[in-house]
């Protein structure tokens, strides 16, 4: 899409859609007669058909250089004759000619594929049953049947993104998409109305038998944020066709840095990005002093390269992508990544650094760090995954994880804080998280730092209203170092104020220095096995933990299955991942 679409002060509106339909397949039968029978060779001939579907859809509306139906075709052995054959069916080719096939007895499945993401159109097989003898030709027909939808673009901006997501953007007015939908079945259709989207269908509905239907779908203009909902199409031959509908409605799209730079702080804001956003060598903080970010910015499951920043000394006290999420901000769906290093010179400048913000009053929700974090000063010094210190009235951190490294010091005679979430210092919850990087918090001052605290989560600064719960530590060490003061760590949290619930580490971490001070068992959480960490069922809960308090964690199977509301799947590295990954 153009930069300039998305440069203007007016609002403007981000879009997705998500087509849907149930996996349909009719099959037919080969007559059963042997191999032997049948002789050593058989060819067959299948016709894919060329029904209304596919002259006034893929060949017109839309054209074959926007998509490109492709077909694959199962011959599948009954009872141990013959051999499993797969017949790829190349771009919008309507017919397999004279294709060899083992004798055999056969089943025939035919799914349909738009871009290479399946598109599960029903077939139907006539005639039916159908006999093949070699060496004659055996002809099949793969009619399509029942209810077909059909993309029509009616915007310049078309891109395609992930399987069935179609991505509109544009200013006012609010951008829509059209389907033509058409009723190969014998009975008339009356899809749903959905709940946040305008429908409009032309002719009205319903759609008759062999007849057809405009569907225009526009979102609503308020609220702002994201919405989803389905709008059932009907029944095909006993199996439904809906289609998944998903917008977000923001004020603004930020393509870049300096439009993220600039964004307004004000409540009510909703922004999302809409690509990668990469740093620059020099960065100043969103949410500076009073004017904390109070609206919301929605990563969209876009990703934040901090490259390798480094920049010492710094003239600010907080210092992130954010300086300060104020109460009632809200950043989700995000995923960061490179490294950041920060340095404070001065004995009166304290220094407080995440990879996402330096201070956190509101709602951080589904983000992914994977930043290595270093932070250094004279004076104190505090560093987190995701948030260098979170505290105030709703304060939350949920659903996110972060698996880069976090490394505090300070010069001075004073504290350095290390958490692989966040330090807490004030009313905060975090919850559902998880770490899998190294935490070291080191005094270097002369002849000692005040104190040193290493948290494989959070460190509980504060001791009312302070939370840590169902979350796992999983990295490979926690270390407070202090030249010849004290210092304190947890596998969990470097200190025991507040209240814990359903905390875990792996077996494996290390504890530098070995002996920990943890009366209440908080600190360091119970402990799992390498094979309890690489267990879906564990991270379910269902195995082998305590039935009281059970964690909130919901880890789904796929991908496809996870979505914003319930954020987690199962990843190939036996970790929970959020969605948009």
């Amino acid at each position: 899409m153009a930069k300039k679409a998305f440069s203007l002060a007016t609002s403007c509106f981000f879009l997705v859609f998500s087509l849907v339909l149930s996996s349909l397949f009719l099959t037919g039968c080969f007559s059963p007669y042997s191999g032997e029978e049948m002789g050593e060779t058989a060819t067959i001939t299948i016709n894919l058909g060329g029904g209304p579907a596919r002259s006034a859809g893929w060949n017109g509306e839309v054209g074959t250089s926007d998509l490109v139906l492709t077909h694959v075709i199962t011959l599948n052995p009954v009872s141990g004759n013959g051999t499993l054959t797969t017949i790829n069916v190349g771009p919008n080719q309507t017919q397999v000619l004279n294709h060899p096939v083992p004798p055999g007895i056969y089943d025939i499945e035919v799914e349909a594929f738009v871009n290479g993401w399946d598109y599960a159109v029903g077939n139907s097989v006539d005639p039916f049953p159908v006999t093949v003898a070699g060496p004659n030709e055996t002809s099949v027909n793969m009619e399509r049947m029942d209810t077909a939808i059909v993309l029509s673009r009616n915007k310049s901006d078309f891109p395609l993104s992930h399987p069935f997501d179609i991505v509109l953007a544009t200013q006012s007015p609010l951008p829509s998409l059209e389907l033509t939908v058409y009723n190969f079945r014998n009975v008339p259709v009356s899809p749903t109305t959905a709940t946040g989207f305008s429908i409009q269908w032309d002719p009205a509905l319903p759609i008759q038998s062999g007849g057809s239907a405009v569907l225009t779908i526009t979102p609503t203009t308020n609220p702002l944020g994201r919405r989803n909902t389905t709008l059932d199409i009907g029944e095909m031959g006993g199996f439904s066709a809906s289609i998944s509908l998903s917008a977000i409605v923001a004020t603004s799209i930020i393509m870049d840095d300096q439009e993220l730079a600039v964004m307004p702080r004000d409540t009510g804001q909703y922004h999302v990005l809409g690509g990668t956003i990469n740093i620059p060598a020099t960065w100043t903080p969103i949410g500076l002093a009073t004017d904390h970010f109070l609206g919301t910015l929605d990563g969209n499951g876009h990703t934040i390269n901090w490259g390798n920043y480094s920049q010492s000394p710094v003239s600010l006290d907080i210092f992130g992508l954010f300086a300060t999420i104020g109460v009632g901000g809200t950043v989700k769906n995000l995923k960061l990544i490179g490294t950041l290093t920060v340095g404070r010179t001065g004995a009166a400048n304290n220094l407080f650094t995440g990879a996402l913000a330096g201070n956190n009053r509101g709602t951080i929700r589904n983000v992914a760090s994977l930043v290595d974090v270093t932070a250094t000063g004279d004076a104190n010094v505090s560093a987190g995954g995701i948030v260098g210190s979170s505290g105030g009235t709703g304060t939350t951190i949920e659903d996110s994880y972060s698996s880069g490294s976090v490394n505090a010091t300070t010069y001075g005679a004073f504290i350095a804080y290390a958490a692989g979430i966040t330090n807490i210092t004030g009313i905060c919850t975090v919850e559902s998280t998880w770490t899998s990087g190294t935490v070291t918090a080191t005094g270097l001052g002369s002849p000692s730092s005040n104190n040193v605290y290493a948290g494989g989560i959070s460190n509980h600064v504060f001791n009312t209203n302070v939370q840590t719960r169902y979350s796992m530590a999983l990295g490979s060490g926690v270390y407070a170092i202090n030249s010849g003061g004290p210092s304190t760590r947890g596998r969990i949290s470097g200190m025991d104020q507040g209240s814990f619930l359903n905390n875990f580490a792996i077996d494996t971490m290390s504890i530098t220095p070995p002996v920990i001070n943890d009366n209440h068992g908080n600190m360091n959480g119970m402990t799992i096995t390498e094979s309890d960490a690489n267990d879906l069922e564990w991270w379910r809960m269902t195995t082998g933990v305590p039935t009281a308090g059970m964690p909130a964690w919901t880890v789904h199977d796929s991908k496809a299955d996870a979505n914003e509301t319930s954020p987690w799947y199962w990843g190939a590295d036996n970790r929970p991942r959020l969605w948009f990954e």
